[in-house]
């Protein structure tokens, strides 16, 4: 299911991105020591550029498969704003973002009720659970619903 495919590799972009913040969360308390170490810096400075590449992949792949899912460019647009220091794409993908969201919102009224419940910007979630005998049930990843703008 296409809906599964992307959930799965929404969660590994999430992920992605946490990990390149916290590198650079690294990179600038080590710049910050008195006497910073030189080798510590230039490890982490070599880890941001291949999380960064990375990211972006995974972003690329996503917008392939969905390429007017908010949450997805909204969490990207703000990575290259905040993170990388990129305004001028991270702008972009938030004003297409903001576009998105703002046609979403006009459009309500004409969309099947169905997938304004259901569809990849909703409110829902995704579990997936063991059908193993061992472990039959046993949730093995669920992704929580964000809050939506009313």
């Amino acid at each position: 299911n296409n809906i599964v495919v992307f959930q799965n590799k929404f969660v590994n972009f999430q992920s992605a991105i946490k990990n390149a913040v916290d590198l650079h969360l690294e990179f600038w308390k080590e710049l910050l020591e008195e006497n910073p170490d030189i080798q510590k810096l230039q490890s982490h400075g070599s880890k941001i550029t291949n999380r960064i590449e990375e990211v972006s992949d995974q972003y690329k792949k996503l917008t392939e498969m969905n390429p007017n899912h908010i949450k997805c460019l909204t969490i990207y647009g703000n990575f290259l704003k905040e993170i990388v220091n990129d305004e001028l794409e991270g702008g972009r993908i938030l004003e297409k973002a903001d576009y998105v969201g703002k046609s979403s919102m006009v459009n309500k009224q004409f969309i099947d009720n169905d997938r304004l419940k259901y569809g990849e910007n909703s409110n829902t979630c995704i579990i997936t659970c063991s059908g193993n005998l061992n472990s039959v049930g046993i949730c093995l990843l669920y992704t929580s619903p964000s809050p939506r703008d009313s």
